[in-house]
């Protein structure tokens, strides 16, 4: 849209600041199929945590390491624009688990999107390996700043 003629206005000076502001916000997913956020690779738990023991600090600055390998089932590199994360609720009382993932059935909740500022290839069977960082939002202490390291 901003790298062409719209209705013969050129928009191409706001391209890096368009594409900066859409990184900088988390986008939330219902509309997506498992597939295109995962690219066949198998989800890793960045946090694992007991509502009923956890501390506020645990909760509001979550650090964790992931690791994954774009399956070798892949014949050509994928283009990695971000990353894709959800939660899952167990409630060990009755049994009952709250999955808000993309394999599942869709909830209100769905899914978030963070865009990466620069968006890479990975080969099949490469690894990608790093730190993600969840910090309780100073702002509104119910959203959180992710970054990737």
């Amino acid at each position: 849209f901003w790298r062409g003629d719209v209705y013969g206005f050129d928009f191409a000076c706001l391209v890096e600041e368009a594409e900066a502001e859409v990184r900088a916000q988390p986008m939330a997913s219902g509309t997506f199929t498992a597939d295109q956020l995962t690219q066949g690779i198998a989800p890793v738990m960045v946090a694992d945590l007991d509502l009923g023991t956890c501390t506020k600090a645990m909760v509001r600055n979550i650090r964790s390491a992931y690791s994954f390998v774009l399956p070798k089932r892949k014949k050509a590199p994928e283009t990695v624009h971000g990353m894709a994360l959800w939660f899952d609720v167990l409630f060990p009382a009755s049994k009952v688990k709250l999955q808000t993932g993309p394999h599942h059935p869709p909830t209100h909740w769905g899914q978030t999107l963070a865009l990466m500022d620069d968006p890479f290839d990975l080969e099949p069977g490469e690894d990608l390996s790093g730190t993600m960082r969840l910090k309780s939002n100073k702002d509104n202490h119910r959203f959180y700043d992710v970054s990737f390291s």
